[in-house]
């Protein structure tokens, strides 16, 4: 018999010897732990016992539209996770083992960051900006790269996570690596069966796909058609709702008035728990608003276990079959899945005060008109915005560089629900798209990110000229 099938064939025996005598441990645990208080109190204990619970778990299937369900599966993966983390005589075997029977589609890689990995990781980073690109946002995605070294002196290392061959070609994967040592490429498909999760075509779901698989502790992803006004190198010790809770999201534009059926869904997701203080005291659950987050922006820091397993749980809601038959039918993309994973698991989080600003020309009335929506940090000063730094960036053809002039404030209340609308939507592919009409208004010109802006349109067309050239015919 092949040496080294006997080799394979004990080592497994063994691992399984192994992983089956903490089973056995565990189901002791499971049946005095009623009886005995204080084993609660001891992080291996509590670990074994709830990796026997979640060991059960397995003989039950979960329905893809029973989010309640699986949240009430992520929790306790978020308490194995935790009692591995603060107990080193926890095996960590034990977490990998179970996270590979519940969760056979995601593919570990040794580089991707976990909390409880307790093996060095000579390439890891504390921090990094994980840049979802394909071929057809390329150009985008440079303009963001150089605006964040050029520009605004960012130091951060960046990974480009992309869905495959067919989603980013060999010689745009090389354009990306030229722009510096500190840029590493990340295919999805060496993450996550592409069977299963279904990436190639660059999807919305590739983000949170792409913060999983991340080496990074602290992942700060950004559309390719982000543009930061100020480099993001410390978000994570300046914003005190990060500090707080390892998250922070932005809040999309204020519409107006949403469908019933998607808070009727949240509701029936929620099941018999109660929302908690960052969903019933937002403008989105109280006046029924259409839209709560913006995605193009999300930060997010893995080593907190909770967390990491809050951002497991929208992974999962971004699944092929999950977000075709459930998620998307409810949401628009992935913009919901971050928030709502984090409420159904009971996961602290926090979300910038203020809803999306317009940032775009003055026209009459105190409206503002374009296709950017700005971000604020918590001092509520500009701080990014998503829509690139095109005029109208759905016109894939349109070379026109953005024209911010003004920008009209997002507030905190409901007040300006009334105030958003679309204009000329149909009229060309030069039109405004989105327009705020209020009176937070403030002159580009009179702020100091104003020469920042200037110096991105230069960048801009350097880039244009380098990685779209105008076809002289």
């Amino acid at each position: 018999m092949n040496r080294y099938f006997i080799f394979g064939l004990c080592l497994y025996l063994f691992f399984l010897y192994k992983w089956r005598s903490h089973v056995g441990e565990s189901l002791f645990l499971s049946s005095v732990i009623n009886n005995d208080p204080t084993l609660t109190q001891n992080g291996a204990g509590l670990a074994r016992a709830t990796a026997f619970e979640l060991e059960e778990l397995l003989q039950e299937s979960v329905n893809i539209s029973d989010f309640a369900g699986m949240a009430a599966r992520i929790v306790k993966f978020a308490v194995l996770a935790e009692a591995t983390v603060s107990e080193k005589t926890v095996d960590e075997g034990i977490i990998f083992s179970l996270l590979g029977s519940h969760f056979p589609w995601w593919l570990p890689d040794p580089s991707t960051y976990m909390p409880w990995h307790r093996r060095p990781k000579t390439d890891q980073h504390e921090t990094g900006i994980v840049i979802c690109a394909g071929s057809r946002n390329k150009v985008y995605a440079i303009h963001l790269i150089r605006i964040l070294r050029d520009v605004l002196g960012s130091k951060l290392p960046i990974e480009i996570a992309y869905g495959g061959d067919g989603d980013l070609s060999f010689a745009d994967r090389h354009d990306f690596v030229a722009l510096g040592h500190d840029i590493r490429l990340v295919n999805l498909e060496d993450h996550f069966d592409e069977s299963v999760v279904s990436l190639q075509q660059g999807t919305y779901a590739m983000k949170p796909f792409s913060m999983l698989a991340s080496r990074f502790r602290k992942v700060i992803m950004a559309d390719a058609d982000t543009i930061f006004l100020q480099a993001p190198d410390q978000v994570f010790s300046t914003e005190p709702g990060l500090v707080e809770t390892g998250t922070l999201f932005w809040h999309d534009r204020a519409l107006g008035k949403g469908t019933m059926d998607r808070h009727q869904w949240i509701e029936s997701c929620l099941k018999e728990q109660l929302p908690s203080p960052s969903l019933s005291q937002t403008v989105f659950w109280t006046d029924n608003l259409a839209e709560q987050q913006d995605s193009a922006v999300v930060c997010m820091d893995k080593g907190r276990p909770k967390v990491f397993t809050s951002l497991l749980f929208s992974v999962w809601m971004n699944l092929k079959n999950v977000r075709d038959e459930v998620t998307y039918r409810h949401t628009y993309g992935d913009k919901e899945t971050f928030w709502l994973a984090a409420e159904l698991s009971q996961t602290p989080y926090h979300f910038n005060p203020w809803y999306a600003s317009a940032l775009g020309t003055l026209k009459t009335n105190n409206t503002v008109c374009g296709s950017q929506a700005g971000q604020r940090d918590h001092h509520g000063d500009l701080f990014w915005y998503n829509g690139a730094i095109r005029h109208n960036k759905w016109n894939k053809h349109d070379r026109e560089l953005v024209n911010i002039t003004h920008w009209m404030r997002g507030k905190q209340d409901s007040s300006e629900l009334n105030e958003w609308w679309i204009d000329s939507l149909d009229a060309g592919p030069t039109a405004d798209m989105w327009c705020l009409r209020g009176d937070n208004l403030t002159s580009v010109a009179s702020l100091g990110v104003w020469g920042v802006m200037q110096k991105m349109l230069k960048v801009a067309k350097e880039v244009d000229n380098r990685y779209w050239p105008i076809d002289p015919s």
